[in-house]
């Protein structure tokens, strides 16, 4: 009998509809919760979290040289550059790359930084991809991504010799903010407000071992009432 009890005790016997009524009972907790913990998230995103922009340039690499009176691409000149875009893009990110922007921008930032700011994306199965530039002033990110748009067509033939670099899109101010996204994070905020509240329900439902009715009883005790 003890053996009984103290198995209901441990809550090593979970009742998924008793539990399931049990967050139905406390709903009102779980909804106050959502409010509260996706209130504070979105002030925190709005007052804590420094608005940032992101502005952005589109290369065009290839696996071969671009000579001034002929430019033919192969299928097999195609492949190889698809295959390569991974290594293009870490070329843009490397020390010399960056110090040639760092010095197009004046020294107004450091080769670190600029490693900080930058990201790259391949665009799958193309030889293009996408390098972004991240700031807290829109302006600012535009002239970085363009200065490395001067760079690239530049540098990336310079250290992988028999190739070239094209920039199909130019950066333009960015308009709108890049983060943070207020409705993602208010969003993330409810859900885990209700995780929280979800969470102490349960806790609540295991350490509640009170015989409440003869369900419980026979469940326990394999007798008749």
């Amino acid at each position: 009998m003890n053996e009984m009890i103290n198995e209901k005790e441990s809550g090593a016997e979970l009742n998924m509809q008793e539990l399931l009524e049990a967050y139905l009972r406390r709903w009102k907790l779980i909804v106050v919760c959502m409010v509260v913990v996706a209130m504070a998230t979105l002030a925190v995103s709005v007052f804590c979290i420094t608005p940032m922009y992101r502005a952005g340039i589109k290369v065009y690499v290839n696996n071969r040289t671009v000579t001034e009176d002929k430019e033919t691409t192969s299928s097999s000149d195609l492949s190889a550059s698809i295959y390569l875009v991974k290594g293009y893009e870490l070329v843009t990110k490397s020390d010399s790359v960056l110090q040639v922007v760092a010095d197009k921008l004046e020294n107004d930032y450091t080769i670190a930084q600029l490693k900080s700011v930058i990201t790259t994306e391949e665009e799958e199965d193309t030889v293009m991809f996408y390098l972004y530039v991240t700031l807290p002033d829109a302006v600012e990110a535009a002239r970085v991504a363009n200065a490395m748009a001067e760079a690239i067509p530049v540098e990336i033939p310079r250290i992988i010799h028999g190739t070239s670099a094209k920039v199909v899109d130019n950066a333009k101010i960015p308009s709108s903010k890049y983060s943070p996204n207020y409705t993602r994070n208010t969003i993330l905020g409810a859900i885990a407000g209700m995780l929280v509240a979800a969470a102490y329900v349960t806790v609540v439902y295991l350490r509640d071992t009170r015989i409440k009715d003869e369900n419980d009883l026979t469940d326990m005790f394999d007798i008749p009432i």
